[in-house]
Formats: structure tokens, sequence, C-alpha cells
């Protein structure tokens, strides 16, 4: 895969263009009709969708899941973090 593709999937995914716009520059057509009836899809939390029609998504496909991984992630660090410290704590009292 190259740089520009996926600078231009992380360029796609941050809402900074209108979204016709963004669609012309991903080469997807914009379908106004299919967005009227589908308008509350890209409002939802989960999963994200911001399709241009019925074929094109905007959204990458690594997003959803990312968006799920990445808290989990972090919260786990965190908990290690807290392990690590307390550890810690316990063998300097221990030692004195």
């Amino acid at each position: 895969m190259k740089i520009d593709a996926v600078v231009n999937t992380l360029v796609l995914a941050i809402p900074l263009l209108p979204l016709e716009e963004a669609c012309h520059r991903a080469g997807a057509t914009y379908d106004k009709a299919y967005r009227s009836v589908h308008w509350r899809e890209a409002w939802r939390w989960l999963p994200l969708h911001d399709r241009c029609g019925a074929t094109f998504d905007l959204v990458p496909v690594w997003g959803n899941p990312a968006l799920l991984l990445l808290p989990l992630l972090a919260a786990v660090c965190l908990g290690v973090a807290a392990r690590l410290v307390v550890a810690g704590r316990r063998r300097e009292r221990s030692a004195a």
C-alpha cells in the first residue's frame, strides 16, 4: 500500500471537507438520494459510516475496530501501570 493511499484514507476520515467534495476526492460519486434516505447513518456512534452512496464508505475498514480496541488498550495499559506502581511501593516497604 502506498503512503499516499494511507494519507488519503486518514485525511478523508477527518470531516474537514464537505461530504460531496470528500467523495469526489476519494473517487466515488455522491448520491444525494441515498444520503437523504439514510441521513441517520452518519450520526450513529457505532458502527461508524459516512457513505457517499450505497457502495462506498468514507470510514476506512479499520476505523470501527480501532474505535473499540484503542480505548481497551489504553485501559489495559493504565491497569498495568497502576499494578507496577503498587508492586514498587510494596517492595520499598518490605525492603525498609
